[in-house]
């Protein structure tokens, strides 16, 4: 102990070195350490649950993106279905039109073969009665003599009759 007295070493200041540092250990001990590992503790806790929250929401926006995927997917074949039948009802439409447009292409062609075959009814009768004109006045410049009305007609009707013939 001598030696350490030789180098300066005191016991009682040792001691009350030694007692200071128990009395502010003890007191920071009450007052500091305490109240410091609680607010430790709070903020490990807080940001524990702010990690919690942070997986919790990655985990929902990974769920959020998936049902994104799935009504955009639902929307595309949706979509899709839409200009399918869009397009078939434009088909049956167009097929109606033609099928119309063909009906009434027959209907303007039978219409112009029954105007055509009145027409060449009524002149095929005019021109009978021309022949029948013609028939008459010749056989009155053969026979060379002249007939009466009476007898013009008669003669006219017969032209006819053996022209249909």
């Amino acid at each position: 102990m001598d030696i350490l007295s030789t180098i300066g070493f005191d016991w009682h200041v040792a001691v009350a070195n030694l007692v200071s540092f128990l009395i502010i250990f003890l007191l920071l001990k009450k007052f500091a350490f305490g109240p410091i590992k609680r607010t430790i503790d709070e903020r490990k806790k807080k940001i524990s649950e702010g990690l919690d929250k942070a997986q919790e929401a990655e985990t929902q926006i990974m769920m959020a993106n998936q049902e994104k995927e799935r009504i955009v997917n639902e929307a595309k074949q949706e979509a899709n279905t839409i200009v399918a039948s869009s397009k078939q009802r434009a088909e049956e439409v167009a097929q109606k039109v033609r099928d119309e447009a063909e009906s009434e292409k027959v209907a303007i062609i039978k219409e112009g073969e029954k105007r055509a075959q009145r027409e060449f009814d009524r002149m095929q009768q005019e021109i009978r009665g021309q022949a029948a004109e013609l028939v008459v006045a010749s056989v009155q410049k053969i026979l060379d003599e002249d007939l009466d009305e009476k007898q013009s007609k008669k003669l006219s009707e017969r032209a006819v009759t053996l022209m249909r013939k």
